[in-house]
């Protein structure tokens, strides 16, 4: 297991309740769109209309842009949240420790190390907790 599976269901009960909510797909979705014959922009905003927890791929949602276009399954991972989104921050966090968690599984250490600086808590002069 990749992740910490409790705080994952945590994440997805509060997502659940902000439903449906605005996202903006990143290049994992961008790539798996285009495979069949779909063209997305990264700037499209799409809609999640639902969030599930699956052991093989943590954190997924299906978005759409809009009720009559294609529904994708997507991991939260391949989803860019906007910043005014209430769970901004959580849902970054989990995103940014997934990524790590599935280069250092994949053996990609460059890339795992620079995902470890942004997992990493901030010490220093703005971080007073």
């Amino acid at each position: 297991m990749i992740e910490n599976y409790q705080q994952a269901l945590t994440l997805m009960e509060k997502m659940k309740l902000e439903l449906p909510f605005t996202v903006y797909p990143d290049q994992g979705l961008l790539r798996k769109a285009s495979e069949q014959g779909d063209v997305l922009s990264p700037n499209q905003p799409m809609e999640v209309k639902q969030v599930v927890y699956l052991e093989e791929g943590g954190l997924v949602c299906a978005v759409e842009k809009s009720p009559e276009d294609t529904l994708y399954l997507s991991s939260v991972t391949h989803l860019r949240i906007p910043d005014d989104h209430p769970l901004v921050e959580e849902i970054r966090e989990y995103q940014n420790k997934r990524k790590y968690h599935l280069a250092v599984a994949e053996g990609k250490i460059g890339r795992a190390k620079r995902l470890a600086r942004k997992v990493k808590k901030k010490k220093g002069f703005g971080n007073l907790s």
